[in-house]
């Protein structure tokens, strides 16, 4: 675990320590993943409403059922964890056929961005492949963010990356580009060549947070870039 000194992880170790640590953690943890979970549950065949219930429900329940105790990186990768646990909630709950609740000793309402949710839905997917999409798009999302942050202030150069880089398009000319913002064509190409290396590390350093060791790095990622593509 050297090699990964703060991931996601080491912040469900750290809950453990008390029960309002495990609830900020997994607060935490599902702010940040839950389009997946959503994408997940609208596969599933629930509605939009329904489906962002369920993602609170599940939050509550993982806290309940102390699923943080356990926990260990040993046991793989966060993604596969929580794609199989979502598919246990609602068996649970398809059993109990009782409706999902909100709340819950220790939990608060997380923010759900329905847009965003609905924009990561994809009902020709199978729930399996769209929690496998929605999970990849999630962590390219959070990489560009970070890209942004370091390069928005670069005066055209996100504008120009943003242009090549979003999977809903197909990227445009090198030549229009170049011509449109004052740059010839060989500066162009270092600088989405630059750009893209950099986009790589903060794609692994997303990755780095959930999975157990080094050595799945590669395969995570791979797995991710493989979902995108299917």
């Amino acid at each position: 675990m050297s090699a990964f000194p703060t991931t996601r992880w080491t912040l469900i170790l750290g809950a453990r320590e008390s029960p309002e640590a495990a609830a900020e953690a997994w607060r935490h943890l599902l702010s940040t993943y839950w389009p997946p979970l959503y994408a997940f549950f609208r596969a599933r065949g629930l509605s939009a409403a329904d489906a962002s219930d369920a993602v609170q429900s599940f939050a509550v329940e993982l806290l309940e059922r102390e699923v943080v105790q356990q926990l260990t990186p040993e046991r793989g990768r966060l993604r596969g964890f929580l794609k199989v646990a979502a598919d246990h909630f609602l068996l649970r709950q398809h059993e109990k056929a009782t409706a999902a609740k909100r709340g819950g000793p220790g939990a608060r309402p997380l923010e759900l961005d329905a847009s965003l949710g609905e924009r990561l839905a994809d009902p020709s997917l199978s729930p399996e492949q769209a929690f496998e999409r929605a999970w990849a798009m999630s962590i390219f999302d959070r990489a560009l963010a970070a890209l942004e942050q370091e390069w928005g202030s670069r005066a055209g150069s996100f504008e120009i990356i943003r242009l090549f880089f979003s999977p809903a398009a197909e990227p445009p000319g090198y030549r229009e580009i170049a011509a449109k913002y004052a740059l010839s064509i060989p500066q162009l190409k270092s600088l989405l060549h630059r750009a893209r290396l950099r986009f790589r590390e903060l794609v692994e350093a997303e990755v780095r947070q959930t999975v157990g060791d080094a050595a799945e790095l590669d395969l995570e990622v791979a797995s991710l870039l493989g979902s995108l593509s299917a």
